[in-house]
């Protein structure tokens, strides 16, 4: 979704040194593309699991 990252992609230089990617945290590998020679990696997401019988 273009509206969630273009306060991202106003930063300045962003059309010359930002990359985004979308990957599932569950595959294996998945990032393996996006990490490829990269100095740093800002991570933002994360899988979350909820396993309830009461949800009470």
């Amino acid at each position: 979704d273009p509206k969630k990252t273009e306060h991202l992609r106003a930063l300045e230089g962003a059309s010359e040194r930002l990359h985004l990617f979308k990957a599932d945290l569950l595959d294996e590998g998945a990032f393996d593309s996006a990490v490829s020679g990269c100095e740093g990696v800002f991570h933002t997401a994360s899988p979350f699991f909820i396993e309830t019988q009461d949800p009470q």
